[in-house]
């Protein structure tokens, strides 16, 4: 198989334990080649064509396409999604079920058949929008509540109140008096 491996081919390869859609990008000089990943944008190396399970046609790459969320750990804040057969309007649609999930926010870019997906806020941020807008002291299961509720902020940890609360510490601690926050009392946190 590996005389009929051709670059910029898409396939379904085996990484360990887990199945990824990946193109080819390059020769490897020792061996294999070195493939992107199609739903998180990672350089990886194939080291031979047992990995390769087959080739991706183009709906089941169109489809992995429109399904990315850009990752929290990427460097890349976005992704673009092309398609020169569709219009921008398509696009929309196609990512509306995208922007349903709460973790995402779409901005059109200035070439029509482009849209530009974006990851939202961090948790700081979200909770400087939070307190700003209640303007009174909240404990932090509120202020994640309230950034839930309004998309600003989405976690699938279990304990997300805690991760805001030490982030909250750490940065009151580490900033002092040039903090955005202050604990108003016990457990509760506004803005200076």
């Amino acid at each position: 198989m590996s005389t009929q491996i051709k670059l910029g081919q898409c396939y379904l390869a085996q990484f360990h334990k887990k199945v990824l859609p990946i193109r080819i990008e390059k020769f490897n000089p020792n061996g294999g080649w070195f493939a992107r990943v199609l739903t998180h944008g990672r350089i990886v190396q194939v080291r031979g064509d047992t990995q390769l399970i087959r080739i991706l046609d183009s709906d089941e790459v169109r489809a992995i396409a429109q399904g990315v969320i850009p990752n929290h750990r990427s460097s890349v804040q976005g992704i673009i999604l092309r398609n020169v057969n569709e219009t921008v309007t398509q696009n929309e649609q196609s990512l509306n079920n995208l922007s349903r999930s709460n973790s995402v926010k779409r901005y059109k870019r200035s070439s029509p058949r482009e849209v530009f997906v974006v990851a939202r806020m961090n948790i700081l941020d979200a909770a400087s929008r939070v307190l700003c807008e209640n303007e009174v002291p909240m404990t932090t299961r509120e202020i994640v509540e309230v950034a839930r509720e309004k998309c600003y902020w989405v976690s699938d940890a279990a304990t997300p109140h805690a991760t805001l609360h030490a982030a909250l510490s750490r940065d009151i601690k580490l900033n002092e008096d040039k903090s955005s926050f202050k604990k108003a009392e016990r457990g509760k946190f506004t803005l200076r």
